[in-house]
């Protein structure tokens, strides 16, 4: 009897820690997206009676650390239903205070409505401006596997150090961590979802002054302990983790062969030319001297360091005589120097340009690199599990995409170059790559985040310049028969701006800078047909879309595979263009009937 009297008072124990449990819901380190680094959610507490918000708030930089909190701040259902703020603490709202290190406060509203599993946060009642968090998960997705990491270490020989810092490399400075110095220890134990490179810095009493990065590692479950010795980078250690001490990933971490070994030790020393390496110090002092400007580090794709004995004599000459008028171009302003590159590319890929003897030994080496490229393909789809090798795919993909040569300013001249197909090629096998293995492995990782942000960008830039290419491309410049002359124009400096505003379009050839070209064609070129800045404008756009041009803009359109649905979007994005174009139309009829009305009224 006293046995079945002690399970009932056991079953009605838990059925009521059941019930108050079911109360009250708790989600740690929430993910969510945000449009500012000064505010963050630590944790949700959701129960039948509110829904609070632990944050925390800070500013950006010692120096700019005035930060504030709007009372009209409130919470946004996926069902769309608004959840006013009944309560707060630990911050004055409306009011602005300094904040370097995180103020920790908490924000009270209404309790969530059933199903409302995801809401946003805005602090205006416009929800367009001020802090937004927004897509706020009451829940962790799949592929989310939160873990405990402790932080703990010890600062030597540096009594100065007050606190340590640490953030993401790739992620955001809002998930900056402080933990201060006592005793020369500091520690920290969090809850993280992911396990991705962190910085960590030294910090000295005065954070202006304070600086240097330690190391970077990895946080993951488990203990982490950090020995700082220095304020500069290396020279500290760290323990604990597997990550930690599994290399980086990367091309050169796949053995060579003993073939590649031999091939390579005899092209090194066919390349060993003392004259050839010296000339190309000598270039870079003269442009050092000439605008502090070592152009050779923004436009790699040079062969100045090339190894004469390589070549031919007549590519030897002709090469020496390029590279002296390139001495005096002006950088990246002129189109000489895209020229002159371009020379040298078609004649790196000539016949003639490298010495009979030579030429088996390069086509074995490119053939040796496309194999290894294989091979790094191969060991990324194999090895999906490894969180660097997403992190070694974030970085080249975001390489690929921002170095394109269509749209890179720097760039341009290797668009047609082998380059550019190297890059599509590559950049089509990651990706492939990464939406076959990766994007489901690590759906909401910030590696994973960075890629997808990289693809739609590389996508809508590449429609966005195809656009520009084919409303540029169709129009008809009509070169007036008549003399040119000073026609009287009303606004000359105006028009004169104008024709600048040209330029710049030309040069980043999107979407929004159609306007420029429509403005030119439909109103300055008909009222002033005849005026010389009319004239220099024809020939500015001739020349950016002119065959013979060795700078001329390019057809995006490069069937990359990755890039699928081009032609849907971009007549979307042609739609939503035309809808704004109309839009703007209407609003300037109704200002010119507005003032003819005026007009009439006055009279």
């Amino acid at each position: 009897m006293k046995i079945q009297k002690a399970v009932f008072i056991l079953f009605l124990f838990f059925s009521f820690s059941l019930i108050l449990s079911g109360q009250k819901k708790v989600v740690t380190t929430p993910l969510y997206s945000a449009n500012n680094q000064r505010i963050r959610i630590d944790k949700i507490e959701i129960t039948t009676k509110a829904t609070t918000l632990y944050c925390d708030i800070r500013s950006l930089a010692p120096e700019d650390n005035k930060v504030s909190l709007s009372s009209e701040c409130h919470l946004e259902g996926i069902s769309g239903k608004d959840y006013k703020l009944t309560a707060s603490k630990g911050i004055t709202l409306d009011e602005s205070f300094h904040s370097f290190f995180p103020t920790k406060f908490t924000l009270t509203f209404e309790p969530l409505d059933k199903g409302e599993d995801i809401f946003h946060f805005y602090e205006r009642q416009d929800k367009k401006s001020g802090y937004i968090l927004s897509n706020i998960h009451t829940y962790k997705s799949e592929g989310v596997t939160p873990f405990k990491t402790i932080i703990k270490g010890r600062v030597i020989d540096i009594p100065e150090c007050e606190y340590i810092s640490i953030y993401p490399v790739w992620g955001d400075f809002m998930q900056t961590e402080f933990m201060f110095v006592k005793d020369g220890k500091f520690e920290l134990e969090k809850e993280f979802n992911f396990s991705e490179d962190y910085y960590l810095y030294v910090r000295e009493p005065n954070p202006l002054k304070g600086k240097g990065v330690l190391s970077t590692f990895y946080v993951e479950p488990g203990v982490i302990e950090i020995t700082v010795v220095s304020k500069e980078l290396g020279g500290n250690t760290i323990k604990g983790g597997a990550i930690n001490y599994y290399p980086d990933f990367s091309p050169d971490s796949i053995k060579k062969t003993e073939e590649e070994k031999r091939i390579y030790a005899i092209y090194k020393e066919l390349s060993n030319d003392t004259e050839a390496k010296a000339e190309a110090e000598a270039k870079k002092q003269r442009m050092l001297a000439k605008d502090g400007f070592y152009f050779e580090k923004n436009k790699p794709y040079l062969p100045w360091s090339l190894s004469r004995k390589l070549l031919t004599k007549a590519a030897r000459e002709r090469l020496n005589e390029l590279m002296d008028v390139y001495d005096v171009a002006d950088n990246d302003k002129d189109v000489l120097s895209d020229s002159i590159m371009i020379e040298m590319m078609v004649m790196e890929r000539s016949p003639g340009f490298y010495a009979d003897s030579v030429i088996p030994l390069i086509d074995k080496m490119k053939e040796m690199e496309a194999a290894r490229q294989e091979k790094v393909y191969q060991y990324l789809s194999e090895n999906a599990n490894a969180i660097k090798n997403l992190k070694y795919l974030n970085n080249r993909i975001f390489a690929l995409t921002r170095y394109y040569p269509m749209y890179n300013p720097v760039r341009p001249h290797e668009f047609d170059s082998d380059f550019r197909l190297a890059n599509d090629s590559e950049y089509e096998k990651l990706t492939a790559i990464f939406e076959l293995y990766y994007s489901k492995l690590y759906p909401y990782h910030p590696y994973a985040e960075g890629i997808k942000t990289y693809m739609a960008e590389h996508r809508e830039r590449m429609m966005q310049g195809q656009l520009f290419f084919d409303a540029c491309s169709t129009l008809i410049y009509k070169i007036p028969d008549t003399e040119l002359s000073n026609e009287s124009v009303v606004h000359g400096a105006e028009y004169e701006q104008f024709k600048k505003d040209i330029e710049t379009a030309l040069r980043k050839k999107n979407i929004d800078n159609i306007y420029y070209i429509e403005r030119f064609v439909y109103d300055y070129a008909p009222k002033y047909p005849n005026h010389p800045i009319t004239e220099e404008i024809r020939k500015i756009i001739h020349i950016a879309m002119d065959e013979n041009n060795p700078n001329k803009w390019k057809s995006i359109r490069v069937g990359n595979t990755r890039v699928t649905g081009l032609e849907e979007s971009m007549a979307a994005l042609k739609a939503n263009y035309e809808r704004e174009k109309e839009a703007q139309e209407r609003e300037k009829k109704k200002k010119e009937g507005e003032a003819k009305l005026l007009n009439m009224k006055k009279e």
